[in-house]
C-alpha cells in the first residue's frame, strides 16, 4: 500500500518527525476556509501515488494571495502520468540551508533493510552518485549508530543530533508498521540547524495489513 504525502507525513507526526505546517484541501469552499491562515510564501502539492510530480509541474510555488486559486486550480486539473489529484497539500515555505536524502527500504535479496543516505537531496536518488548504501538491523538500532550515519554525511552539532533523531525515529516507524520504504526526499536543514521532512514516501507492506487495521484508513 503506497502512501500519499500527507499521509506519510501524518505517520511522520505520529512518530514526532518534524514536518512543515499545512493544510490539506479538496475544493475552492476548502480553500477560502484558510486563506486568512496562511502565511506566504508557500506551495502546492497535488498528492499522487505516482513519481515525478516535480518534473510534471505538480508542486508549484505561491508567493501572494491572489496566485492561490488560480495554481489551486491548475494543479487539480493537472494530470500526471495518467492520474488526477483528488486533493491539494498547501505547506508553509521555509528557509533551507541543505537538504539530505534519507531512507530505509525492505531488501528481499538479503532479507534485511538496507539505508540509503545523501548529502545530496531534493533529486531522483537513481540520478544521485555519492550515495551510501548500507544494510542494518532496525531492531538494533542504536544512537551511536545513527550518529555514526550523521558523521559519515559530515553533519555536526545541532545538525547531527536532530538527523540521528530522524533516523531512529524513522526506523521505529518502519519497524512497527512493517514498511516496505520508508523515504524523506528533500530531508531540509534548516537555518538553525535541525532537520524537517519535507517530503514523505512510504509503502507498507501489503500482506501486514491485517496486523495493522488503523493503517487501513489509507487504502485507496
Amino acid at each position: 500500500m503506497k502512501l500519499l504525502e500527507y499521509q506519510g507525513k501524518e505517520l511522520f507526526t505520529e512518530y514526532d518527525i518534524a514536518v512543515p505546517k499545512s493544510y490539506l484541501v479538496r475544493n475552492q469552499s476548502e480553500l477560502s476556509q484558510i486563506e486568512d491562515k496562511l502565511k506566504f510564501p508557500v506551495v502546492l502539492k497535488s498528492q499522487l501515488t505516482v513519481g515525478g510530480r516535480g518534473k510534471a509541474g505538480a508542486i508549484l510555488k505561491c508567493m501572494k494571495m491572489k496566485e492561490l486559486a488560480p495554481k489551486f486550480t491548475e494543479l487539480m486539473n493537472k494530470e500526471v502520468k495518467g492520474e488526477l489529484p483528488k486533493v491539494i497539500l498547501i505547506e508553509e515555505a521555509v528557509d533551507i540551508d541543505k537538504e539530505l536524502y534519507f531512507s530505509l527500504f525492505l531488501n528481499r535479496g538479503k532479507r534485511t533493510y538496507s539505508l540509503i543516505t545523501s548529502s545530496q537531496g531534493g533529486m531522483d536518488i537513481e540520478s544521485v552518485e555519492n550515495k551510501v548504501i548500507q544494510d542494518i538491523s532496525i531492531t538494533g538500532l542504536t544512537q551511536s549508530n545513527a550518529e555514526s550515519i550523521a558523521k559519515n554525511l559530515g553533519l555536526n552539532g545541532v545538525t547531527a543530533e536532530s538527523f540521528s533523531s530522524v533516523v531512529i525515529k524513522l526506523a521505529k516507524l518502519v519497524r512497527e508498521n512493517e514498511a516496505e520504504l520508508a523515504e524523506i526526499n528533500p530531508l531540509a536543514i534548516l537555518k538553525n540547524g535541525t532537520c524537517l521532512a519535507l517530503d514523505a514516501k512510504i509503502i507498507i507492506d501489503d500482506n501486514s495489513l491485517f496486523r495493522h487495521p488503523e493503517l487501513k484508513k489509507y487504502l485507496q
